[in-house]
C-alpha cells in the first residue's frame, strides 16, 4: 500500500535536511496540493475520540544540532516549509492544543531533560535527540513503551513496519527513529557519485545495474581503479591534491558495509525472542576482510577523522568518483559546477535478492517520556500527526524537495525510491550499551580485523546485551 501511495504521487507530480531554503517560493507547490488532494481520497485517517483539550500545551524538545523541526507557525512560500505549517496548523485545530517546540541551546544529544523528568516535571510531550543516546533514557525508566500508547496504531500503513521490527526488543519499544519529520528518510545512507567523472572517464552510471539488480560490491571496487588518477604526478596520492575513486570516512561506509551482506549485530533470535549476537558468523568475517582489503588499495581512502574534511572538500573539488552519503545531500547539487547523483549501497553479494542499507543513528530518534500529564491526548496528537507526515508532508519533501529541486536527472527518483525500500533497522547498532554497535568503524580504526576483535570482546559484549534483554524482559 505505501509503494502505490507514492506512486500515485509520482504521477499527480511528475516527478536541515533536504527542506527548502526560507523564503524560496516554489513553483511545485499547485502541483503538490492536487497530489495531497489526491491521496487524501484513498487514505482515511486513524479512529480516534473527537475531542479536544481546550488549550493545552503540546511541547517537543530538541536537540540544538537538529537537522529537522517539529513545529512550524509561518509561511514562507516554500513548498516543504508551507506543507510542515500546514500540519502544525492542522494538530492544533484538531486538538484544540498550542504546538511548541524549545530547541536547546547547548544540549548536542538531546538528553538534558532527564533531571526535570527524575523530578516529574511534565512540560513535554516529545523528546528528540541523538537516536543512539536517546536509549539513556529508557535504561533509568524514563520512557514511554510506545506499544502502550493507547492511540498509538502501529497496524496502520504509515508507520514502517521494518523500523517497528528492527526495534522492538521483547515486544516493547522505548525509542524510534524520526519517521514524524523527514529525520529517518534523510539519514539513510547510500553513496553520491561525480557524474562528470564517470562521462569523462567513459564508465557507464551504475543507474541501470541498480535498478535491475546488478549493481554489486565486485562492480564498484572494479571501477574505483579507472578514476584513480596522481593528478600532480608526484607518485604519491593526496587526498587534498589527487583524484580518487572511493572516500569515506570511519562513521560512514565502514559501518553500513555489514548491512549491505544482509547481516545484523543483534536479531531477536533468542529463546523467547532475546536479543542474541548473530554478527560472528564467517559471511561477517568475510565482508570485512574483504572491505578492509579494498580500502587499502591506491584509489579507496577511509578518513579516520570524524566528519571527514578532506574527502568532503575533495568531492566538492571534483576530485572524488564515489563518496559515502545519505539522502539529505542530494541537496549539494545546487551548489556544485558539476552533476551529481546517488546510488545505493551495492549488494555485497550478486546472489542477494535486495540491497541493504541503514539509517544513521546520529539522526533524530524520538521519546515520550513517563512524565506526560495526558497519554491519551499525548498519544492521539502522535497518531494523527504520523498520518499527516505520511500523507501530506512526507510526498513533498520527497517528490518535489529531493526528485524536483535538487535531483538533476529522471533516474534519481528511482534510485531514490529504491534507496528507501532498502533500509533495514538494527538495533545492535542503535542501542548506545552494546558495545558492538559501531564495529565497523573501530575495524578502520583500530586496524584489527573482525575475528580478532569479536575474540578480545565477546565477554563484554555478551554482559551487556544480559543486561538490555533482562531489562526488557523482566520489567
Amino acid at each position: 500500500m505505501k509503494k502505490r501511495i507514492f506512486a500515485l504521487l509520482l504521477a499527480a507530480l511528475l516527478l536541515t535536511s533536504c527542506g527548502g531554503t526560507a523564503g524560496e517560493t516554489d513553483t511545485s507547490a499547485e502541483a503538490a496540493d492536487t497530489a495531497s488532494e489526491q491521496t487524501e481520497t484513498v487514505l482515511p485517517g486513524p479512529e480516534l475520540p473527537e475531542k479536544t483539550y481546550d488549550g493545552a500545551g503540546f511541547t517537543v524538545y530538541t536537540r540544538k544540532s537538529n537537522k529537522n523541526n517539529y513545529v512550524i507557525k509561518e509561511q514562507t512560500g516554500d513548498v516543504y516549509n508551507d506543507a510542515q505549517f500546514a500540519l502544525t496548523a492542522a494538530l492544533e485545530e484538531k486538538f484544540g492544543i498550542v504546538m511548541e517546540e524549545i530547541i536547546s541551546a547547548d544540549d548536542a544529544y538531546g538528553t538534558a531533560p532527564q533531571a526535570e523528568i527524575l523530578a516529574g516535571d511534565d512540560s513535554y510531550q516529545l523528546l528528540s535527540g541523538h537516536a543512539r543516546s536517546m536509549f539513556t533514557y529508557s535504561s533509568q525508566n524514563m520512557a514511554y513503551d510506545w506499544y502502550t500508547l493507547p492511540h498509538i496504531q502501529f497496524d496502520n500503513q504509515w508507520w514502517d513496519q521494518n523500523m517497528l521490527t528492527g526495534m522492538s526488543i521483547g515486544g516493547k519499544i522505548y525509542m524510534l527513529p524520526d519517521d514524524l519529520t523527514e529525520g529517518s528518510l534523510a539519514e539513510t545512507k547510500c553513496y553520491m557519485i561525480n557524474k562528470d567523472l564517470f562521462k569523462v572517464n567513459n564508465v557507464a552510471l551504475p543507474y541501470e545495474a541498480a535498478l535491475n539488480g546488478t549493481w554489486t560490491f565486485d562492480m564498484m571496487r572494479e571501477m574505483v581503479t579507472v578514476f584513480t588518477n596522481d593528478l600532480n604526478g608526484d607518485g604519491a596520492m593526496d587526498l587534498t591534491k589527487d583524484q580518487f575513486g572511493y572516500v569515506t570516512s570511519w562513521w560512514g561506509a565502514p559501518i553500513n558495509i555489514l548491512w549491505t551482506a544482509g547481516q545484523r549485530i543483534v536479531d531477536s533470535t533468542g529463546e523467547g525472542g532475546r536479543l542474541e549476537y548473530v554478527v560472528n558468523n564467517e559471511t561477517t568475517v568475510d565482508v570485512f576482510d574483504t572491505y578492509l582489503a579494498f580500502l587499502a588499495e591506491p584509489g579507496a581512502v577511509c578518513e579516520n577523522v570524524d566528519g571527514g574534511p578532506d574527502g568532503t572538500a575533495a568531492f566538492k573539488e571534483g576530485r572524488v568518483a564515489i563518496t559515502e552519503s545519505w539522502i539529505d545531500k542530494i541537496t549539494w547539487s545546487r551548489d556544485l559546477d558539476f552533476d551529481i547523483g546517488l546510488i545505493p549501497y551495492p549488494k555485497f553479494y550478486a546472489e542477494q535478492d535486495r540491497y541493504y542499507t541503514g539509517v544513521d543513528a546520529g539522526s533524530a530518534g524520538l521519546v515520550v517520556p513517563v512524565t506526560i500529564g495526558d497519554a491519551e491526548m499525548t498519544s492521539a496528537v502522535l497518531e494523527y500527526w504520523m498520518y499527516l507526515q505520511y500523507r501530506d508532508v512526507l510526498p513533498v519533501y520527497y517528490e518535489t524537495v529531493c526528485k524536483t529541486k535538487a535531483a538533476r536527472d529522471e533516474e534519481t527518483g528511482l534510485i531514490l525510491d529504491l534507496i528507501r525500500d532498502s533500509r533495514l533497522y538494527d538495533i545492535g547498532y542503535f542501542h548506545n550499551e552494546l558495545p558492538l554497535n559501531s564495529i565497523g568503524r573501530v575495524l578502520v580504526a583500530e586496524n584489527v580485523g573482525f575475528a580478532t576483535y569479536y575474540a578480545q570482546n565477546e565477554k563484554q559484549a555478551l554482559t551487556a546485551l544480559d543486561k538490555v534483554n533482562e531489562f526488557y524482559f523482566e520489567n
